[in-house]
This record gives structure tokens, sequence and C-alpha cells, in this order.
């Protein structure tokens, strides 16, 4: 059986000729260390195996720093601290005996009209405002694995010309998606900053790439050009009656695609239509203003005079703090939703879905084996080995629909 690092050489024979193996790689790296795939490869049957669901909710998780509720508010709970005990310190050793009547009576006003309840039902619409609309776009995302398969279904045939139709498609999907991800996010944006980029990763033939660049100049967009390539690529199949069930194959892998490009073009939609500013500034004041209120209303005052509620003096603000970090952590967490594809911690690993689905969806044909094979044991020379030929199955030697004719 190949180890992993013997898989990780296959991945990259499929994808970059050996010729052009050591100058040219499948996929630009980051600068560094590369992340790490959502899945962990099993050496044995190489297939990926995700961790166990109670893995995923250990109470260890809290001690997590990257994306926690400490990082997000620990900048702004100090200063909240600092305004507190330098209030206090004013109340107890600063001021004369008139003066900390006055400030009780301005402690107890603020303690009886700063409430919670107002904060919470404008947080609440706005934490679920906010969260709908994220959810929503991580669900509209396409999954090029999913096309993918749906193309090594459709299109029957083991011959060199079928692999060929195949791996162009899938191709073609694989830069779309990528294409859309460069105009909403960031992170694809720093990996794939021009086409040439996409050429090296092997993803865009230079003719293609020509193309793409004389498009620019007559439509704002050029992501939907590889789906228009891909449909024409699978009409082709279809003439040459390589795909199963004739006309209804060839309209279903045809509707697929329509409703691949119609979520391409969904992703870009939603990150025109931003949150009202409007909204998030109530939500912003709101929270603010309760904090800010809250450093005078919930001083501890002279237990002596038996205020309601001061019947005890104690130093620390332990309630105070406790919804100090209610508040800003949906707060901020309101924020990191705002944008998933930026590069907070906890946006969407855009970078990583890449990888994974260019993984799957070149990789889905791998468990095709001759009749009277075990494609998991066959000896010296499995299927991906067969696949790692360089003259006959490599991306960059897919360029479209006018070299398969």
């Amino acid at each position: 059986m190949p180890t992993d690092t013997r898989f990780s050489e296959l991945c990259e024979e499929r994808i970059v000729p050996k010729s052009e193996q050591g100058r040219v790689h499948a996929v630009p790296a980051l600068p560094g260390p590369k992340p790490a795939l959502p899945t962990t490869m099993d050496s044995d049957s190489l297939t990926p195996t995700l961790p166990p669901m109670d893995k995923l909710h250990e109470f260890g998780k809290l001690k997590t720093y990257r994306g926690s509720l400490m990082k997000a508010t620990l900048k702004d709970y100090l200063l909240y601290l600092t305004l507190y005990f330098f209030m206090s310190s004013i109340y107890r050793f600063a001021l004369t005996h008139e003066q900390k009547r006055t400030f009780e009576a301005i402690s107890l006003y603020f303690s009886y009209n700063a409430n919670s309840t107002l904060v919470i039902f404008v947080l609440g619409f706005y934490i679920s405002t906010i969260y709908t609309r994220w959810w929503s776009w991580y669900q509209t995302m396409p999954w090029p694995q999913q096309i993918g398969l749906i193309i090594n279904g459709s299109i029957q045939g083991k011959d060199d010309r079928s692999r060929l139709i195949r791996k162009t498609m899938i191709r073609y999907v694989n830069l779309t998606y990528i294409m859309t991800m460069t105009r909403v996010s960031s992170r694809v944006q720093k990996r794939f900053p021009t086409l040439q980029h996409l050429v090296t990763a092997g993803l865009l033939q230079k003719e293609e790439k020509l193309i793409l660049q004389d498009l620019e100049g007559k439509t704002p967009a050029t992501y939907w050009v590889p789906v228009i390539w891909c449909s024409a690529v699978a009409t082709l199949a279809f003439n040459e009656k390589r795909i199963i069930s004739a006309g209804s194959g060839h309209q279903s892998l045809i509707s697929q695609l329509e409703n691949y490009r119609a979520q391409c073009c969904k992703v870009i939609q939603l990150s025109w239509i931003n949150v009202p500013l409007l909204y998030t500034q109530v939500a912003t004041l709101a929270v603010y203003t309760y904090i800010l209120a809250s450093v005078l209303g919930n001083q501890w005052l002279d237990p002596a005079l038996k205020y309601p509620n001061h019947r005890v003096d104690m130093y620390f603000p332990f309630h105070s703090s406790l919804m100090f970090f209610i508040f800003m952590g949906l707060l901020r967490a309101a924020f990191s939703m705002i944008n998933p594809f930026g590069e907070d911690d906890e946006d969407f690993e855009v970078n990583n879905i890449i990888d994974y689905n260019f993984e799957k969806s070149f990789h889905s044909r791998s468990s095709e084996s001759k009749p009277g094979t075990n494609p998991q044991n066959n000896g010296s020379r499995n299927r991906a080995d067969e696949y790692a030929d360089p003259g006959r199955d490599t991306v960059s030697s897919y360029t479209d629909s006018q070299r398969i004719q």
C-alpha cells in the first residue's frame, strides 16, 4: 500500500506534469506553514477520516485562545476594569462626606436606569439577523466535489478520451469556484491575485487566460466563463454518446452546471448586500452605553447607609464582569460574522475548502478499477499510479474543448 507521502506525490503528479515538477506547484503556497485540511488521511485505506464527534465538544476547547471570548474582549475588559477601579478609588479615598452623598445619588440613578432588558432585546435581534445571514452564506457556497461526482457518474468510458473529458470538466468547475472566491475572500485573493497564478496552479491554460483577459474589458465579471466551457465539453460528450442515459443524462448534467453557476452568482450577490450600518450602530451604542453606565451604576456603596442591594461592601465587580463578557462577547461575535470571508480567527477557511474540493473532485475516480482487481490491493500498481501517467492524465495537458476533438 502507498504511504501518505506517496499519496501526496501521486496527487501532485496528477495535477502537474513530471517535466514541470520542481518549479511549478499544484497550488501556490501561502506565506508560512500550509494550513491542514479539515480531514485526516488513513494510511491504510487512503480515505478521509473525520474526528469523532465527542472530540469536537471537549471542555478543553474553552482553553483555546484563538477565536476565544477572552481574545475578543480582553482589551475592552481591561479598560472597563481600569475605569471601574478609578471611580471606586475616587469614591473611597478622594471625596469628602458631602461629595460622597452626591456620588452615591449619581450611582443609584445609573443603577436604576441602566436596564439590561433593552440591551438584550436589541442585541438579540441583531445577533439573530447576523447569524441567519452568516449561515445562509455558508449554505449557498457551491461544492465542486459534488459536481465532480456527477460528472464522473454521467460520463462513461475508461479510455483516454473519456478520462480527458471528465478531467477537463472538473478543472473548469474548480476554476469557477476559485474565481468566484477571489471576488469575496481576501485570503483567496492573496493566494490567487492574478490569472497567471491560476496558470501556474495548472487550473488555467495560457490560451484560456488570453480569452479571460479579453473579456475583462467587456464584462464586469468572468467567473462564469469556465462553466460555459464546461457545458460545451458536456455537449461534446453527448454528441459522442459518452453520457449515460443519453438525452436525460445530458439535460441533468447541464441543469446541475446551471445550478452551480447560480450558487456562485448568489455568493457574490450576498457580498454586495451589507447589513445596514444603522442597525450595527444601534446595537453598538446600546452595548457600550450600558457598559459605561455600569461603571457608575454598579459601584459598591457604603453598606452603613443601607441602600437597596448594597448590604455588603466588595471591591471587585463580579456580576458586572459577567454581564460585560456576555454583552461584549455577543457583539464581537456578530462583528466577526458580518464578513465570513475575511481574515478573522473564525472566518471561513476558504483555502482549506478549496484544497479539499480540489482533491476530492479530481481524485474521485481513484475508486475505478479494472474488472477482477481490488483498487486497494492490486500488487505493485494501483489505479492512482495509472492516472499519474503525465502523458495521459494531467490537468496541465488539458486545455479547452477545442483540444478535445
